[in-house]
C-alpha cells in the first residue's frame, strides 16, 4: 500500500570517468586478441560456460578470466580436460587500475551468468564497466543483465548456459 510516487529505483552505477575508454597510455598486456571475462570464480557466475564455449571457437583469439574464487581448481581442471590450455589464462585477482587496462584492450567481455539453486545474477558491475569503456558485452539472457543490455543494440545476449550459442557471438 505505499503510493507509486513515493518509489524511486537507483540503479546500479560506476565511475565514468574512471572506467573510460582509453586508447592511450595503457600499458599493453597482450599482442593477440582475447575476450575478458571479469568474475568472481563461484557456479552462479558460468565461467564453465566461457571455457566451454572455447573449444567451438576457431579463430585464433583467447579467454582471460580475471577474478579468483572457490571453483579455480575446477575450472583449471576442465580448461585441461579440454585441451585449452594454450587459449585460456587464468590472471587471478585483479585490481581496478589494472582491469581498466585490461578492458580497454579487450575484444570484448563475456558475462556467462546461470541460475544456481535458485541464485539468479542481478545485476552485473563487470558489465556496467565494460559498457562504460566501450567494449561489447556479451552476456547471459537473464536477471538483470536482460534489463541494462538490449540485444544486438547495447550487447549481445545468449542463452544461459548455451555455450555453442555464446562462442557463435564470440
Amino acid at each position: 500500500n505505499i503510493n507509486p510516487e513515493k518509489v524511486h529505483v537507483i540503479y546500479n552505477a560506476v565511475d565514468t570517468d574512471f572506467f573510460s575508454p582509453n586508447d592511450t597510455g595503457i600499458e599493453e598486456v597482450s599482442s593477440g586478441l582475447f575476450f575478458l571475462v571479469p568474475r568472481r570464480l563461484v557456479p552462479k557466475n558460468g565461467v564453465h560456460i566461457a571455457i566451454d564455449a572455447m573449444k567451438y571457437v576457431k579463430a585464433p583469439v583467447q579467454l582471460w578470466i580475471a577474478g579468483d574464487g572457490e571453483e579455480r581448481k575446477n575450472l583449471e581442471r576442465l580448461v585441461s580436460t579440454l585441451g585449452l590450455e594454450e587459449k585460456v589464462k587464468f590472471l587471478g585477482f585483479v585490481d581496478s587500475k589494472e582491469m581498466v587496462s585490461l578492458m580497454n584492450q579487450t575484444k570484448g567481455i563475456i558475462i556467462p551468468s546461470i541460475p544456481v539453486s535458485g541464485v539468479i545474477e542481478a545485476s552485473s558491475i563487470s558489465a556496467l564497466e565494460g559498457m562504460s569503456v566501450g567494449k561489447p558485452i556479451i552476456a547471459s539472457n537473464i536477471g538483470g543483465l536482460q534489463e541494462i543490455i538490449k540485444d544486438k543494440e547495447t550487447g549481445l545476449l545468449f542463452e544461459p548456459g548455451n555455450s555453442k550459442q555464446l562462442a557463435e557471438l564470440m
